[in-house]
């Protein structure tokens, strides 16, 4: 395990302010928000500048979202690098990475973490992963195994929920978190606002 977390920039100027300099690695942090608030446009801004700092990224789409969406989505934006894809970063859905013998989503993460030597990951539409977890097993079950994990692998989890983040149904998942961004939108007439 790490003794020390290394704080690297977002990419992001005023959220790097906010965020005292960046993200910690390893860490985990959840990004919830409404559909439509830029959760994944967040966190894929913040996995590129990381790929282009030299880390290793991993990015996993919900099942709504394949890579090929994601990819077409994605390409809009000035962040965007089709250089670093299959390079940089991979992109996977969780689905193509679990096999039959997988008993646990979280271990399947775990395995594509340290086979890849990811230092950020961007786990997309965290609610998708629920039919995929046996009766045995909670959301927060996950996100606590991971965040375990996360710490001996020297990764940072970044995780987006859709939904209100000071919803109480976020507060048992959200105490393994090490930090939680909460995004939500206003429309004006024809402006959209977009809050932190």
């Amino acid at each position: 395990m790490t003794s020390e977390n290394v704080i690297f920039p977002t990419g992001i100027s005023g959220l790097d302010n906010i965020l005292g300099g960046g993200l910690d690695r390893p860490s985990l942090a959840a990004i919830i928000g409404p559909p439509g608030a830029g959760k994944t446009v967040l966190a894929s801004n913040i996995v590129f500048n990381a790929a282009r700092l030299g880390m290793k990224a991993i990015v996993i789409t919900s099942f709504s979202e394949g890579v090929e969406q994601y990819i077409r989505h994605m390409r809009s934006f000035g962040f965007f690098d089709a250089a670093l894809l299959n390079q940089s970063i991979q992109l996977f859905t969780l689905e193509s990475l679990l096999t039959t013998a997988d008993t646990s989503p979280a271990l399947t993460l775990t395995r594509a973490i340290r086979t890849i030597g990811a230092n950020i990951v961007l786990l997309d539409g965290f609610q998708g992963t629920s039919p995929l977890l046996s009766s045995d097993h909670s959301s927060r079950e996950m996100l606590s195994t991971l965040a375990i994990q996360i710490r001996y692998l020297n990764t940072t989890l970044v995780t987006t929920i859709a939904g209100e983040v000071r919803s109480p149904s976020f507060h048992n998942e959200m105490t393994v978190a090490d930090m939680a961004i909460g995004l939500n939108f206003t429309i004006e007439g024809r402006r959209h606002r977009r809050l932190l």
